[in-house]
């Protein structure tokens, strides 16, 4: 039986590991947090693991708050004798809870992650504060509100709060077109996100006056462009819907067979894209003067044209069309194992790579390679990589 590979593990917990417990472990990809004891501190370097955010010696027993936990005053009155608190994630303590009962109850505090709190128990909290990967963020207004996922935030959610609100987002952050930056100023008290914040270019004076702390991607979308956040395919039909549309993308835009060039100089006055661009040879010009060339990667067809961003294809897909077809693979396109190099050859016009290609063997390996006009991505043959992780994702693993 082979050893098991591990994507990612916010916290590694090392502490009652053993050379037995490790054994079957081939690889951890990567590592937010790893703790140890000093007598487990030697199997850190025993395992295979690719990155390391942070490493920390825990000497006493310690109570784990995964994910996003809520700590009231009633939550204390139940703890017996002082606590070791570890906060993995985010946790919430509630305006009930006095710095008396910080400084009888909890004895130790480490936190990987962040730990909202009300200013007045701030100075008890560090205090007991052994170690840290993210902080205490001290709030005066609502309870901080904590979204996992992706959020738009509207006049709407804002009008919900009753004073001010510190706010994470785990995921996604949007905000509308028309969001209200007055009501935002005033509302929001605190702002953390990991992951993404999008927002138009007028609203981002007003958002970095918050002082936010992001972990991730901010992007900024230019005023007066429609952001398509997946990809964009145009029909004659569909594109009426733009007048002299501007269209700002992370993703492919593919103009269909049936638009005319007419429609296209009706509908569209500029395109910023930092993928690829798909259409016709009969309206190559036009894209490439909406478009900055040096951004957006123009791939052109001539008959029919097939866009493949997660798909596996048999003989008999090649053979449905009615001539040449030429493929834009953007993800992964898998051949099985009845596609032959011929069929290839006869059926495919050209192939635009920016994504990853597998083949059921080298002889299908080298005539998708000649077939190639853009090569940005990779071809293989099934089982020539390393295989990715058996288990993709842990918030905690103890082992």
């Amino acid at each position: 039986m082979g050893k098991q590979r591990i994507g990612n593990v916010g916290l590694l917990n090392l502490t009652s590991a053993t050379e037995t417990s490790i054994a079957n472990i081939g690889k951890i990809e990567n590592v937010g947090c790893v703790l140890y004891k000093p007598e487990t501190a030697h199997l850190i370097t025993a395992l295979n693991i690719g990155n390391i955010g942070k490493t920390m010696e825990i000497k006493k027993e310690f109570t784990v708050l995964n994910g996003q936990v809520t700590l009231d005053r009633s939550y204390f009155s139940t703890v017996e004798k002082p606590l070791t608190l570890l906060v993995n994630g985010q946790a919430v303590i509630t305006k009930d809870v006095t710095a008396e009962d910080i400084r009888d109850k909890v004895e130790g505090l480490v936190i990987n992650g962040s730990l909202f709190a009300p200013a007045a128990v701030s100075g008890a909290l560090h205090e007991r504060t052994k170690d840290t990967a993210g902080g205490v963020r001290t709030y005066e207004g609502d309870r901080p509100r904590i979204i996992n996922g992706s959020h738009e935030l509207t006049d709407r959610y804002l009008h919900s709060v009753d004073t001010k609100v510190s706010l994470t987002v785990n995921g996604v952050l949007s905000l509308s077109d028309d969001l209200d930056m007055n009501l935002f100023a005033e509302k929001i008290e605190d702002l953390q996100v990991n992951g993404i914040v999008r927002l138009n270019e007028s609203q981002e004076p007003d958002l970095f006056r918050k002082n936010p702390l992001i972990n991730g991607v901010t992007e900024v979308i230019p005023d007066g462009y429609v952001y398509a956040s997946k990809t964009l395919v145009l029909t004659g039909r569909s594109i009426r819907r733009f007048k002299k549309g501007r269209i700002f993308t992370k993703k492919p835009v593919v103009f269909d067979r049936d638009v005319t060039r007419e429609a296209f100089e009706a509908s569209i006055s500029d395109i910023r894209s930092s993928s690829v661009i798909v259409c016709h040879e009969d309206v190559e010009d036009l894209v490439f003067e909406r478009c900055d060339p040096l951004e957006a990667e123009v791939l052109t067809y001539s008959g029919k044209y097939a866009l493949i961003e997660d798909e596996e294809w048999f003989r008999e897909d090649f053979e449905a069309f009615e001539g040449k077809v030429t493929l834009v693979v953007t993800g992964t396109l898998r051949l099985d194992d009845s596609t032959d190099a011929g069929i290839l050859r006869s059926n495919v016009e050209a192939i635009d790579l920016a994504g990853s290609i597998i083949v059921p063997n080298k002889e299908v390996k080298g005539a998708v390679q000649t077939l190639l006009r853009l090569k940005e991505g990779d071809v293989h043959a099934a089982g020539e990589k390393e295989e990715g992780p058996a288990i993709s994702n842990f918030g905690e693993l103890s082992l």
